[in-house]
């Protein structure tokens, strides 16, 4: 495909400086682009075989009526799948039964009103522990972007070394909390997670669902 922002395949231009996200020797190369979300979303989407713009116009219809703050919004996300033709290698479309050679890490965060825990919770449930290991990454906003050395250790050794974590579930904390206090070290200000539940509403919170 010609135009792409992104190629795999191209060489990292000389003088550019590397983008770790924090994983130390490993080289993420920087895109701008929505290519590679895109290369997931559409390669995971649902097969159907009515791909015309009716289908589409029905699928939009069901998004904004289930949610009418985000429906339409995501529903941007997906349009473009609309002329991506590629048949990806290798997509899982169940039964949620069957016994995976490898199980699926599963992270869902506490304060994620997007990609809720109780959703990770529930696919976690009906997997089952031999098919996939539940992360609860205990911070705020979406996905596990509130840092924490826990839960980057945890994806650190299943993608560099493939160790998994114990069966079940597994808990980390955020290393710092959405509002630290405000002294001349605020910006280095860590807690443990005795101290998330201690400070915080952690401990007292009530389910959301």
């Amino acid at each position: 495909m010609v135009g792409w922002a992104y190629d795999p395949d191209s060489k990292k231009p000389e003088g550019e400086a590397e983008n770790t996200k924090g994983w130390k020797g490993i080289d993420v190369p920087k895109t701008a682009s929505q290519e590679l979300t895109l290369a997931v979303i559409c390669s995971d989407s649902f097969d159907d075989d009515r791909h015309d713009l009716a289908w589409w116009d029905e699928l939009q219809a069901n998004m904004t009526a289930k949610s009418w703050i985000g429906g339409n919004g995501r529903f941007g996300d997906v349009f473009p799948c609309w002329q991506y033709k590629i048949k990806p290698a290798e997509v899982y479309r169940g039964g949620l039964d069957h016994q995976l050679r490898n199980p699926l890490l599963l992270l869902g965060e506490t304060y994620d009103l997007a990609t809720p825990v109780q959703s990770a919770k529930r696919l976690h449930a009906a997997m089952g522990d031999a098919n996939s290991r539940l992360l609860i990454h205990h911070g705020y906003g979406h996905s596990s972007r509130d840092r924490s050395e826990c839960t980057e250790k945890i994806k650190r050794d299943l993608f560099l070394h493939g160790k998994w974590p114990k069966d079940g579930t597994t808990e980390c904390f955020a290393d710092t909390k959405p509002f630290p206090p405000e002294d001349e070290h605020k910006s280095e200000a860590r807690f443990g997670t005795q101290e998330w539940k201690e400070t915080t509403l952690m401990a007292k919170r009530k389910s959301f669902f």
